[in-house]
């Protein structure tokens, strides 16, 4: 596995809508991963291959907030790249492309325990842990032993929990409920009220 290259960290997900969680999380990511990081890519998904069916806001509206949030701010940055690969979405096909488009960089996965614990589901596991190292962030009600794990997977144990969920900020929204301080560009929050109500019609 490559480690001469700069890495960078690819924090994928809906960030349906990008919250204050999120950007946090990137933050405390960029400054102690146990691996020295570039910086921090942040990948809306178009959709999740194991919610199949669940519901989004519009991908350009996420890509909005996203490069809002993170304009001018070289730590981290942003890519459209999952709507150019064909669907079903899988996280095996978006690190191999961002490889060939980017040889320079060895990409870093990072996830959530919860979902490492429903890691052996994932398409191509396998070569997911052959060819990429993972740094995986701690969930309320997800423990992880670091001692089991494989030497090239990073459980940030010390790290803090950050309980900020975009489902109940979307219900928030539809009951009236002012949350703009929740998101990281608060300024687009009467633009999230609007795709919302779209979204609901």
């Amino acid at each position: 596995m490559p480690t001469k290259k700069e890495r960078i960290a690819v924090f994928g997900g809906t960030f349906d809508p990008l919250h204050i969680g999120h950007m946090a999380l990137a933050n405390i990511v960029y400054y102690r991963s146990p691996l020295p990081l570039k910086a921090v890519c942040l990948v809306p998904t178009v959709q999740n291959p194991l919610k199949l069916g669940a519901s989004l806001l519009s991908f350009d509206f996420r890509c909005e907030m996203i490069e809002g949030a993170i304009h001018g701010d070289r730590r981290f940055f942003f890519s459209r790249i999952e709507e150019q690969l064909p669907s079903p979405h899988y996280t095996i096909d978006l690190l191999e492309a961002l490889s060939l488009r980017h040889p320079q960089f060895s990409f870093v996965l990072l996830i959530g325990s919860d979902n490492w614990l429903s890691f052996s589901k994932w398409y191509r596991y396998e070569d997911l842990l052959a060819n990429y190292e993972i740094i995986i962030y701690p969930r309320k009600g997800f423990p992880i032993d670091s001692d089991k794990l494989p030497k090239t997977v990073y459980y940030l144990n010390d790290f803090p929990i950050i309980e900020v969920s975009s489902t109940e900020i979307r219900k928030g929204v539809k009951n009236g409920e002012d949350l703009r301080f929740l998101l990281p560009t608060p300024e687009l929050f009467p633009f999230l009220k609007r795709e919302i109500a779209i979204h609901n019609e």
